[in-house]
């Protein structure tokens, strides 16, 4: 009776494990579903901005339209409506409540926008109603004044755009870190939820069996004993119909590797039926499942047990890795597989997870494609607009007046912005995609670190910076593609100068440190954010308060170089800071190999 009562404690003990098992694990699932819907709901909050932040730039841009009426003093039939800022500068108050920095912005852009429908857009429209002419000369004049004033107002709008945009970068990032996350969490759901289904089947078998022996000795415990087995069996038809609805295969495996059970998502995976596939190795499915699995051990064989196999820890063993599986067709299908190996009362059991990422890859593709695609169509008409618009800055259709031709030099200057971020997406596209291809070959540094200090002179003149060059050597030979350490430098000189205040000095220094060619850039600006440090090289990256955000940048620019760097074999870091200088940031890049060529002699030194 003592025994009989000892198993009737037990029974209830494995049902309990199980049950919080179960409910643990559902609890983490709602958790991470909780943190999806709010970082949807985030994104989706940032996306509204945006929206509303688009609206007030429409509402501020130019009406040819009025300018002509105004000029001529003939009214147009109708007129059009006037422009709307109240309307997006309300809608923008009502999302950002929580907001301080972009309320700031929002608050700075008011007087400015207040200033452009004052300064131009009444005057002119009140000339159109009235049907006063006010002449070429005195509707260009306050044409001019709205084109200073709406470029005020886009500074404003593109703060407020800039900080939407990095909000939506982050919360995008983070949306889809935790839908990783939550398909993960679901994955180890899956896993764990077979591996206590098996843990209880096996330990329910061992109490049934125990039960069955003491029924035979007392027969007024058949009632008992008949309840325990239809527990049993409900909780097993429960447990196989939630994975009999996961979406992923969950394949159950014995020591041997081979197959026990296989979910209903695993056979339309691999197109094979259960039956079909019942005590077949686990290799036919995933071939690099067989020297990847690894059994724990709960102790060494042939010494005996000192404490009761109940209260014996499992040993176990996770593992998560990319792999390829095997249709029945003989196709080969990319899974990740999530796979658990545990022994329970000395009997090895396994169990391995496979998502199908098939359909990822194929997003993932077409994503790829689509960038490269708009990419390249913006880019033949973007070049083409450029060169017009550089052609009539330097006269080619004749002297321009002063407004005319601050209006052309400011949408030139704007054209050359558009195509660096279309050459810059359509690099990033290629380096992630592993397409891009380098040629390198012995070139040498002191050289292209003078070449590229002389292409950076006319802009770092235009901010009032000066670029200042030391060499340790007259020479420094390095291994590398001319082309693409000429876009690094570039890189590197430009963000040096864009962080530099006015009347600082960028230095350049080249040598050569442990066996490899180096170039220094550091600038004088306010140096990198600590909390900024960590997302430095990702791609989009820029912290809200650096000068990158008032002078343009698109965020590529550091994480395109480094990867550059690092197909060439080299590498680009952040050097902690020196007294009175601001981010310094160091190229290394590998020597020429023995059999190369020596390069080219370099300038002179500066």
């Amino acid at each position: 009776m003592r025994r009989l009562g000892g198993l009737e404690r037990r029974v209830p003990w494995l049902l309990g494990l199980l049950a919080a098992g179960v409910l643990g694990l559902l609890g983490l699932s709602w958790s991470a579903y909780g943190e999806l819907l709010d970082a949807q709901r985030e994104r989706a909050h940032t996306q509204q901005v945006l929206a509303e932040v688009d609206a007030l730039e429409r509402a501020t841009a130019a009406q040819p339209a009025l300018v002509l009426c105004a000029a001529q003093g003939a009214s147009p039939r109708p007129l059009p409506p006037p422009p709307d800022t109240a309307t997006p500068l309300a809608r923008l108050t009502e999302l950002l409540p929580g907001d301080g920095q972009q309320l700031r912005n929002l608050d700075a852009a008011r007087p400015y926008l207040d200033a452009l429908r004052r300064d131009h857009t009444e005057p002119l429209a009140a000339a159109c109603r009235d049907g006063r002419r006010l002449g070429t000369a005195r509707a260009l004049e306050i044409s001019t004044l709205g084109v200073m004033r709406r470029s005020e107002v886009e500074a404003r709008i593109a703060a407020l755009r800039g900080v939407a945009h990095g909000l939506l970068g982050e919360r995008q990032a983070r949306l889809a870190s935790r839908t990783d996350a939550a398909g993960r969490l679901f994955a180890l759901f899956a896993a764990a939820t077979v591996v206590l289904a098996v843990v209880a089947t096996l330990g329910m078998h061992g109490v049934t069996s125990r039960l069955a022996e003491s029924n035979r000795r007392l027969r007024h415990e058949a009632t008992e004993r008949g309840l325990a087995q239809e527990l049993q069996r409900e909780v097993q038809r429960r447990l196989e119909l939630v994975l009999d609805h996961i979406p992923d295969a969950v394949v159950a495996f014995d020591a041997e590797a081979r197959v026990l059970w296989i979910n209903p998502a695993g056979e339309s995976l691999f197109g094979r039926r259960r039956e079909d596939l019942r005590r077949q190795p686990i290799a036919m499915l995933v071939p690099e499942l067989d020297r990847w699995l690894h059994w724990p051990d709960t102790q060494p064989e042939g010494e005996p047990d000192p404490e009761p196999e109940s209260k014996r820890p499992q040993a176990r063993t996770a593992r998560r890795e990319t792999m390829v599986g095997l249709h029945a067709d003989g196709s080969e299908i990319p899974v990740e597989v999530a796979l658990v190996q545990t022994r329970v009362g000395g009997e090895r059991v396994g169990v391995c997870v496979c998502r199908d990422l098939r359909e990822l890859e194929r997003m993932d593709r077409m994503k790829h494609d689509f960038v490269s695609m708009v990419s390249h169509e913006l880019r033949t008409p973007l070049t083409s607009l450029r060169a017009s618009l550089s052609m009539l800055a330097d006269g080619m259709a004749g002297e321009l007046d002063a407004p005319v031709k601050r209006l052309v030099g400011l949408a030139h200057d704007n054209s050359e912005r558009l195509v660096a971020l279309v050459n810059d997406i359509l690099d990033f596209e290629k380096l992630r995609a592993r397409e891009l291809r380098m040629t390198p070959e012995p070139v040498d540094l002191v050289a292209e670190a003078h070449a590229a200090v002389e292409a950076c002179e006319g802009y770092a003149r235009g901010l009032g910076v000066t670029v200042a060059l030391q060499a340790s050597y007259a020479r420094v030979p390095a291994w590398a593609d001319p082309l693409r350490l000429g876009q690094i430098l570039g890189n590197l000189l430009s963000n040096a100068i864009k962080f530099s205040p006015q009347g600082g000095e960028v230095e350049v220094e080249v040598g050569e440190r442990d066996g490899r060619a180096q170039v220094w850039v550091a600038d004088r600006g306010p140096g990198v954010p600590p909390a900024f440090v960590e997302r430095l090289f990702e791609p989009f990256a820029q912290a809200d308060d650096l000068p990158t955000r008032q002078r343009g940048g698109t965020g590529l620019g550091l994480a395109i170089s480094r990867a550059l760097a690092e197909q060439m074999g080299g590498a680009i870091t952040l050097e902690p800071p020196r007294p009175g200088r601001g981010a310094v940031f160091r190229l290394a890049l590998p020597k020429p190999p023995a059999a190369a060529p020596e390069p080219g002699a370099g300038g002179a030194v500066g």
